[in-house]
């Protein structure tokens, strides 16, 4: 069965250059568990995207590529991709009951 791996990649300074170089890695490792693999590169790293792919897709793993602060995780130019309050119900859907807190 083939599952679903979205994978943030920006790339628009040296930080995320490296992460998102190095994230790349991971595809062979993950083809080879059958994943698929959904890459948000450059521009697509963003919160509109990401909301797409992870709604219309079977998405079993997510990584994240990228700054951020204690309520956000952002990608390309340092948009955010997911904030608390905002967005993040896009998470707990897909983890159900390992996400218990809702102090958000």
């Amino acid at each position: 069965m083939v599952k679903g791996y979205l994978i943030t990649l920006p790339d628009h300074d040296i930080v995320t250059h490296y992460l998102s170089t190095y994230a790349k890695q991971t595809f062979s490792v993950a083809e080879e568990h059958d994943f698929r693999i959904i890459p948000l590169e450059n521009m697509k790293a963003n919160s509109n995207d990401f909301r797409s792919y992870v709604t219309n897709n079977k998405v079993d793993f997510v990584v994240f590529n990228g700054h951020g602060n204690g309520t956000s995780v952002t990608g390309q130019l340092d948009k955010p991709i997911i904030t608390a309050g905002i967005n993040h119900e896009l998470l707990t859907m897909r983890v159900g009951n390992l996400m218990q807190s809702t102090d958000w």
